[in-house]
């Protein structure tokens, strides 16, 4: 027997040492011979270890001398196909000693594990199944069963396997493992992690053999996402490692791979944890890193902050051609800016040039903002053609073996490609034409879009950029990322540092450039403020003097309080005023409210407004007619439907518009206006010129009347309806700023109005038959609304236009009925007599023949 399949020889045992013996011997070799720098010496360790620990495999393989040459050279067959990795041939072997020994279960145990590993769990199974039956009492046996049932996904009929082995065999930390994986596939890992600390401490103090369960404890709190934790285990793994620098690269390409896992599960943040304390690792050996420090989401560079290798690769990459490198535009951007800023400082200036209305409000703020950007956008514009003449690399994106490289000019913007989540792509069409495929890029998180021409292409490039990204993680896996041609494109301090700043000289040029643009900006924004006053002030005086009347004087007044023509412009307006106050003179020498009205002119010459408020306190009380009836007992019909609130206000406008037109036929409108108050107090919309607001009346015109019953009752000549006859009691007061001022009671006017004698009227044919019945009243308040105006224009010396007359009469006061002519009573008695009329009928007719009587009278008169 050969040394490769002496056992004993291996373990360096005598072949009848105990147990005991074979393993502190095995121990003591493992620690010569750790698992991550002698792979294969560990191997055959353990290989020997599991035969030999074991009775019955150990009784196996001491009875293989006595087989013979033919059995012994088919197991030594088997188990050198096995560490060729020919697992085909390693099955035929061992199947060829089954043939002939079935029942020498060393054998069959090596085929089971041969199924294992090429995959084929429910083979392996069958014969790990076979074992157990024959032997129950071997825990190696079971545990290999247990790995059987794990790699088919039964995770409770593995775990079983396990906790039986366990039973048998307390001492093998193998065990321990197996069920920690085991216990990590079912998410039960607070108790994966109780088992791998009993597997640490069946070791004994903390060494070199426990950092692949230390390993196996960080990934299991990575996927409790517990990264915190995970950093403890890392901590104590370090402390358990030697100086060794190849145990410690092996250490950290171990936690590369697992930041692979992490980047592929969406974790960066978590992923680039672990390079950085798998680079602590590494380096703490020679002080050579093996992988990246981490990969941020996107890095963005200067230029001229890269190294001069660097540089020469990106100029490199522009010059040459590439299939998956998107070439774009240069021109396009820089001429659009110098055409936008053009634009806008052009027209700022010519609208500063040429404006000759006053900017104001948003207006103002609008131009400011426009007369300063323009030097802004115009040193953009020149600072971007300026980039694209002096770039050597122009603006390309380029995928490369670890980022998605954007270079625009002299800006290089890298996307690590283990931030890759997801790449999807949509096809633009338009009219059922194709247009361009937008390409999506997922970044963990941010999102990178680029416009593509042609669906095959767009494609094409998606699927070259998925690949690298797989290429990327794969070879971060198997801690080989910095072997890939190009990793040190980027180096470690450009990468992970903050953004460069410029040099000190370009930066200080480009603060100078910026404020000389800032600079000439705000002046050409002040000037072109100053100059637009100015010529404003002159275009409103014009305007104003063209038309010489008093709204333009007073217009060029509030839009320029400190204009250059502002004296003039007020003794231009005080003229007017005279002139109207002498007018007003002659027209109304005798009136009895011309001292008043002279007033509010004058309160009007110094006002910003011509506008004299008129405001209405009304009330309706008619408590002292009621219960009053027709000597028959008809009642009236109540008038407080006839006084409602909206009513009174349509009456109030009416009279304060005639008011409004009388006094326009002594002063000019722009001198004098009467307009309902509080309605003067409310701000109009603005216009595009922004507009003023109006101001508050100076002078107000407060009246307040009361309705009340006059005394008569009146009956309808159409109808039996019945009224009260109404009266209007009025108060004007006159209030101007010099009452106020002076203390003194303000010009009263009192007077009672009452309707016409007769009012005429035509009713509706679409009228209700609730608005009938009040239509005399309401005719009635117009007519002594319009009487108040009368006497009210009277008492202040002008006049308005007669009432026009109806052609119907509605109403005269009266209280009996106009008698039948004789003609009449004669044919009211014979349709009595002859259609036997009866008393009720007779009266309807009487009623309606009295109806058409009084008409033709009416319309006689």
């Amino acid at each position: 027997m050969s040394e490769r399949t002496d056992f004993y020889a291996v373990l360096g045992v005598p072949r009848d040492a105990d147990g005991r013996t074979i393993k502190k011997a095995y121990f003591r070799l493992v620690r010569q011979y750790p698992p991550e720098t002698h792979p294969e010496e560990f191997r055959r360790l353990r290989e020997a270890y599991e035969v030999l620990s074991n009775q019955d495999s150990r009784r196996d393989y001491d009875n293989l001398t006595q087989y013979g040459d033919e059995i012994g050279g088919h197991l030594r067959a088997g188990m050198e196909a096995m560490d060729r990795g020919d697992l085909q041939q390693a099955q035929q072997e061992f199947q060829r000693v089954l043939a002939l020994r079935p029942e020498l279960h060393h054998a069959r145990d090596l085929l089971g594990i041969s199924y294992l590993n090429n995959n084929q769990a429910r083979e392996a199974l069958e014969q790990f199944n076979l074992l157990v039956a024959a032997e129950g009492g071997n825990a190696t046996y079971h545990l290999h069963r247990g790995y059987a049932h794990y790699a088919l996904d039964q995770h409770a009929e593995a775990l079983a396997a396990y906790e039986r082995a366990r039973e048998l065999d307390p001492t093998d930390t193998r065990i321990l493992v197996a069920m920690a994986d085991c216990y990590t596939a079912m998410d039960r890992h607070e108790e994966a992690l109780g088992a791998l600390d009993r597997a640490m401490e069946a070791h004994g103090a903390p060494g070199l053999q426990d950092h692949v369960l230390l390993l196996r404890k960080v990934q299991i709190q990575l996927l409790r996402e517990r990264a915190d934790l995970a950093e403890q285990e890392i901590d104590a793994l370090c402390r358990a490692l030697p100086a060794d620098p190849e145990v410690r690269r092996q250490v950290a390409q171990k936690l590369s791979a697992l930041a692979a896992q992490l980047f592929r599960l969406r974790r960066p943040a978590d992923g680039n944890r672990l390079l950085r304390r798998a680079q602590q690792i590494a380096a703490g050996g020679d002080g050579r890193s093996a992988v990246p420090l981490s990969f941020p989401l996107r890095v963005v560079r200067h230029l001229s902050a890269l190294p001069r290798a660097t540089q020469d690769r990106l100029r490199d990459m522009a010059a040459q051609p590439c299939p998956y490198k998107l070439v774009h535009g240069v021109w396009a951007g820089p001429l659009v800016l110098a055409v936008l800023a053009l634009a806008v400082l052009g027209g700022g200036l010519a609208e500063m040039l040429t404006a000759r209305h006053l900017w104001q409000g948003n207006g103002l703020v609008c131009m400011a903002i426009v007369l300063a950007a323009g030097p802004a956008l115009a040193l953009l514009a020149a600072e971007r053609i300026l980039r694209v003449l002096r770039s050597p690399l122009g603006r390309f994106t380029t995928i490369h073996p670890l980022y998605l490289l954007q270079v625009d000019l002299d800006r290089i913007t890298a996307w690590p490609l283990v931030n890759l989540h997801d790449v999807s792509m949509t096809h633009h069409l338009q009219n059922g034409m194709y247009q361009y495929t937008a390409v999506k890029a997922d970044f963990a998180g941010m999102q990178l879009t680029l416009m593509i021409r042609g669906q095959q292409a767009a494609v094409e490039w998606a699927q070259a950029l998925l690949d690298a990204r797989h290429r990327c993680l794969g070879l971060l896996s198997m801690g080989m990322l910095h072997e890939e041609e190009g990793a040190d494109l980027l180096p470690p301090e450009i990468l992970h540092r903050p953004q460069l700043p410029l040099e000190p000289h370009r930066l200080g040029i480009r603060l100078v450039r910026h404020g000389l643009a800032a600079g000439a900006g705000l002046a050409l924004a002040l000037g072109g403020i100053a100059m637009n006053a100015r010529a404003a002030d002159e275009a409103s005086w014009e305007a104003a003097r063209a038309g010489a009347k008093a709204g333009g004087y007073r217009q060029y007044l509030a839009r320029h309080p400190k204009g250059r023509h502002v004296a003039e412009a007020r003794h231009r307006l005080d003229q007017i005023y005279e002139e109207a106050k002498a007018r007003y003179e002659r027209q109304a020498a005798d009136a009895p409210g011309r001292q008043a009205m002279l007033e509010v002119l004058d309160a009007l010459k110094a006002a910003p407004t011509h506008q004299v408020g008129v405001r209405y306190a009304a009330s309706v009380d008619m408590s002292t007619a009621r219960g009053q009836c027709f000597a028959d007992g008809t009642l009236p019909i109540q008038p407080d439907r006839a006084f409602a609130e909206s009513l009174n206000r349509q009456r109030e406008v009416a009279i304060t518009h005639s008011l409004a037109s009388a006094f326009q036929r002594i002063l000019p409108e722009d001198v004098l206006s009467l307009t309902p108050y509080p309605a003067a107090e409310q701000s109009p919309r603005p216009s595009r010129r922004g507009a003023l607001a109006r101001p508050r009346p100076a002078v107000i015109f407060d009246v307040s009347y009361r309705v009340t019953p006059s005394g008569e009752m009146y009956r309808s000549m159409t109808d039996r309806g019945a009224l009260y006859g109404i009266q209007i009691a009025w108060t004007l007061r006159v209030r101007t700023p010099q009452t106020e001022r002076d203390g003194r009671q303000p010009y009263t006017i009192e007077l009672v109005s009452q309707p016409a004698g007769s009012i005429r009227y035509l009713r509706p044919s679409s009228s209700r038959m609730e608005d009938d019945e009040i239509l005399p009243y309401i005719k009635m308040a117009e007519s002594a609304f319009a009487e108040f105006g009368r006497q009210v224009a009277r008492d202040f010396g002008v006049s308005l236009p007669p009432p026009r007359t109806p052609s119907v009469d509605a109403r005269r006061p009266s209280l009996e009925a106009r008698p039948l002519s004789p003609e009449a009573r004669r044919v009211l008695q014979d349709l009595a007599r002859s259609r036997k009329l009866s008393p009720t009928a007779l009266e309807e007719m009487e009623r309606l023949l009295r109806a058409h009587q009084q008409m033709e009278a009416a319309a006689g008169d």
